[in-house]
Order: C-alpha cells, then sequence, then structure tokens
C-alpha cells in the first residue's frame, strides 16, 4: 500500500477514535533557495503521532527528493536525523511531496514541538551529469510565537437526524433527515446554513382507493453554535436555529401515485445540546490549532413546530453530525 493509502487509512482511524488529524497552515514563509530552485514547507498535517511535512519546489526541471531528514540545525546537512516513512505526491498539486515522520522513533523526540527543527533534503537534479545538493529547510525555530495555524475559515457538515411525534394521530411522525451544509465562524461562534431532505409517516389519511401515506419532507435551517466546554477531546456545546420544511404527502394504488403538496410545512425554532470529538489540544509552543476546526457526535434536540391543522408543536430527537473545516 502506498503513502496515501496508509495516510487514508490513518486519517479514517484517526477520526474513528477521537481525532488527532489536524491541518497547519504556515504563518510565515519556510523556504530555501538553491541553484535555481527553490523549497518550500507549505504544510504540517498531524495524525496521531505522525507528522506528513508537505514540499514544495519551484523550477524546471524539479528535482527528485531522493531522501529527507528532520533534525535540529545543529545538525551537518543531510547527515542524520528522523527518516521519513514513506514519500508519496500530493493529492492537489504536482510540485508537492508529502513526506510522513514518526515522531515516535529515536531521534525525532521533541521534533516540531520544543526544539528547533528543519527538513533534509538530499536532491537529485533532472540532469545526471549534475551533482547531487542538499537543501535545509527551516520548520520551527522553537523561539515561542506561532509559526503554525490550524485555523480554517469555513467548513462542510452533514449529519442525519431522528425526529419524535408524541401523538399516533399526528399528520407528521417517525421522521428521518439527512443533512447537508456548511457555514463559518465568527469568532468562537459558527453559523451554519443546512439543507434537509427526508420522509416521515402520516395520520393523514390518503385519497379514495389509495394506501401506503407517507410524508416527504425537504428544506432547511440556518442555526449558531459554539462549544464552550471542552475536556480532552470531548466538547460540549449548545446550537440554536430555525428550520423550514415543504412536505409532499405521498399515497399509492398500484402503480399510480397521489402527491398533495404542502410548502407550509413544518417550521419552526429548534435548540440542541452537542457533545462531539473535538481536535486533541496539543501543547506545541509553534503550532495553534481552531477547538473546533473539525468536530463529530451526537446531539439532543428539541423543536416547536407549527404550520400543519393537528401538528403537535413540541418535537424531541436525536442527530448525527460531523463538521469539517476547510481553506479554500
Amino acid at each position: 500500500m502506498g503513502g496515501s493509502g496508509r495516510r487514508a487509512l490513518a486519517l479514517a482511524g484517526s477520526v474513528a477514535c477521537g481525532g488527532c488529524f489536524v491541518a497547519y497552515h504556515p504563518t510565515r514563509p519556510h523556504q530555501a533557495v538553491s541553484d535555481g530552485v527553490a523549497a518550500r514547507v507549505v504544510g504540517v498535517d498531524t495524525i496521531a503521532n505522525v507528522a506528513d511535512v508537505h514540499v514544495a519546489m519551484d523550477g524546471w526541471p524539479v528535482p527528485r527528493i531522493a531522501n529527507a531528514w528532520l533534525t535540529t540545525p545543529a545538525t551537518a546537512p543531510c547527515s542524520g536525523g528522523a527518516t521519513p516513512s514513506s514519500q508519496s505526491p500530493s493529492a492537489l498539486h504536482a510540485n508537492e511531496r508529502v513526506l510522513a515522520f514518526s515522531l515516535g522513533v529515536e531521534g525525532a523526540g521533541g521534533l516540531l514541538r520544543y526544539f528547533p527543527t528543519v527538513i533534509d533534503l538530499d536532491l537529485v537534479p533532472a540532469d545526471p551529469a549534475a551533482p547531487r545538493r542538499c537543501q535545509r529547510i527551516a520548520v520551527t525555530d522553537a523561539a515561542g510565537d506561532v509559526e503554525w495555524k490550524a485555523w480554517p475559515r469555513w467548513f462542510t457538515a452533514a449529519g442525519m437526524r431522528v425526529v419524535g411525534a408524541p401523538l399516533a394521530a399526528d399528520p407528521i411522525r417517525g421522521v428521518l433527515l439527512v443533512s447537508f451544509g456548511g457555514g463559518v465562524w465568527v469568532g468562537p461562534v459558527r453559523l451554519r446554513l443546512d439543507w434537509l431532505v427526508g420522509g416521515a409517516g402520516t395520520s393523514r389519511p390518503p385519497p379514495s382507493g389509495y394506501d401506503h401515506p407517507s410524508a416527504e419532507l425537504i428544506g432547511g435551517d440556518v442555526a449558531a453554535e459554539i462549544f464552550p466546554i471542552h475536556v480532552g477531546v470531548l466538547g460540549v456545546g449548545v446550537q440554536a436555529g430555525y428550520e423550514y420544511l415543504a412536505t409532499d404527502f405521498h399515497a399509492q394504488q398500484g402503480s399510480s401515485e397521489n402527491d398533495v403538496y404542502d410548502g407550509h410545512g413544518p417550521r419552526g425554532p429548534r435548540v440542541a445540546l452537542r457533545m462531539a470529538l473535538l481536535p486533541h489540544p496539543r501543547g506545541w509552543p509553534a503550532f495553534q490549532a481552531r477547538p473546533d476546526h473539525w468536530s463529530m457526535g451526537i446531539d439532543l434536540f428539541a423543536a416547536r413546530w407549527t404550520g400543519l391543522p393537528g401538528l403537535a408543536p413540541m418535537r424531541y430527537g436525536v442527530a448525527l453530525s460531523g463538521e469539517w473545516g476547510r481553506w479554500w
């Protein structure tokens, strides 16, 4: 299995176990230029105890990275340090290579975290007659200031909701909704917009001769949320919003179908208690991450619906949801 496949598996595993994946971007350039080739460290991803260092090279032809070492500035260039367990092309950029370093191996203790750290690249020129060269790029200087940030501007989201009905005679009961959406951060608050689609049972009688009545729902909601409580990788938050669902009352008679559309379907305010897994709060001086730049968890919510005759106003339910911060 290649480096990309191993990282995909590690990412899936880290999300499932509480999420150690954090993608950091530089707050200032980390680059070096030698013989017309500019090499830059453009990203550091941490997955559990592994650090993926993204190196981009400008110039033509681009030299090949034969080997690399993560080490301290006191070490002679390209003479030793922590070597990568894998090297692979970036999924998004042709001139970028991803070098995976295990921070738990001998010689890597304290690198990126407490000691000034550089990456040495053993470069093989495209011209076979040209000599190989070593290019050193500073990754952190351990001066106490923030050099790398995981501070996305917006996020995508997906989830599933189950809404109960207090009365068997309710026109909307046993609701299952799927949600897709996203939003932006305003300070510590996440503002979001979600699209909702799903179905429900109904007590509304079908037209004469038809049976199998059901209600199909489509709409969306707007909400604001915040996670004020963090304990390790666990977060507790609150969400408040307003949802609107147009309704199609559907019934069948053999291959014939009957649909009655009601644009004034269930709608009203909604509040939720959110319990989620959040990124691990790493205490690395040069690295800073938004505490909720991704989340995955369970919501307990209550909604007050209006809009249909006979609709019981108070609704309670549970939701599974995940949010992922994005930079672009």
